[in-house]
């Protein structure tokens, strides 16, 4: 079920949803969404598997950092990148 920014914000306060988040967000979020930063960007490289008992996580390569500043990063068709946010999403059990 989608959730708009000002409900993800008050259920933040009870369930600590999205730690991190950055003040613009947490007081004037725009639109109905909130926006994650960027925080980390790799290129997958190689395959991988994921299977019941065997598993192989695939060879990345680091593009860019927020660590070495700011960065534009171009994204292709059919370019495959993980991308790790500076926020932390907690998803709580449902009870």
């Amino acid at each position: 079920m989608p959730l708009s920014s000002l409900r993800v914000l008050e259920l933040n306060e009870k369930y600590n949803l999205v730690e991190g988040l950055c003040e613009r967000e947490q007081l004037n979020p725009e639109g109905i969404e909130l926006e994650l930063r960027v925080g980390r960007v790799e290129k997958i490289i190689s395959g991988s598997f994921l299977g019941v008992k065997d598993r192989n996580s695939p060879e990345t390569e680091l593009i860019g950092d927020i660590a070495d500043g700011e960065k534009i990063i171009l994204m292709k068709p059919g370019d495959y990148l993980l991308v790790r946010t500076i926020e932390k999403i907690n998803c709580p059990n449902k009870k």
